[in-house]
């Protein structure tokens, strides 16, 4: 099959600031980049209603076939830029939190519930 035999590539997400030369997409936790010589059309959509405004386009983007995939990234650092339903601070500010119960824990636990009730359980 040759190239010219394949359908062009369509792919919808939000086109936000790429270097020259350069397509970059996110869509959903990737971020594609690809060959703005590759682009055949570009139709904006819909922006979905949680999205903060002048950060990206939501967009249609139709490619040649075979277009030249030149990244593929993470969305992640995107996520706080682009939507407005962004982690409050209070929980962004904080580490994780560790909900192991260590085992010296468990074992002054339990040596005072037998303690407590005589060894019955």
């Amino acid at each position: 099959m040759s190239q010219t035999d394949l359908p062009p590539l369509v792919l919808e997400g939000l086109l936000v600031a790429a270097p020259p030369g350069r397509v970059r997409l996110v869509i959903d936790d990737t971020v594609l980049e690809l060959d703005r010589r590759d682009v055949v059309d570009i139709a904006e959509r819909p922006s979905p209603p949680d999205l903060v405004a002048d950060q990206a386009i939501a967009a249609r983007v139709t490619f040649c076939p075979a277009p030249r995939l030149l990244n593929v990234t993470s969305a992640r650092k995107y996520r706080e830029l682009l939507w407005s339903s962004r982690e409050p601070f209070v929980l962004a500010s904080r580490g994780p939190v560790d909900f192991a119960y260590p085992a010296e824990y468990r074992r002054a636990e339990e040596a005072f519930l037998v303690a407590r009730t005589g060894g019955e359980r």
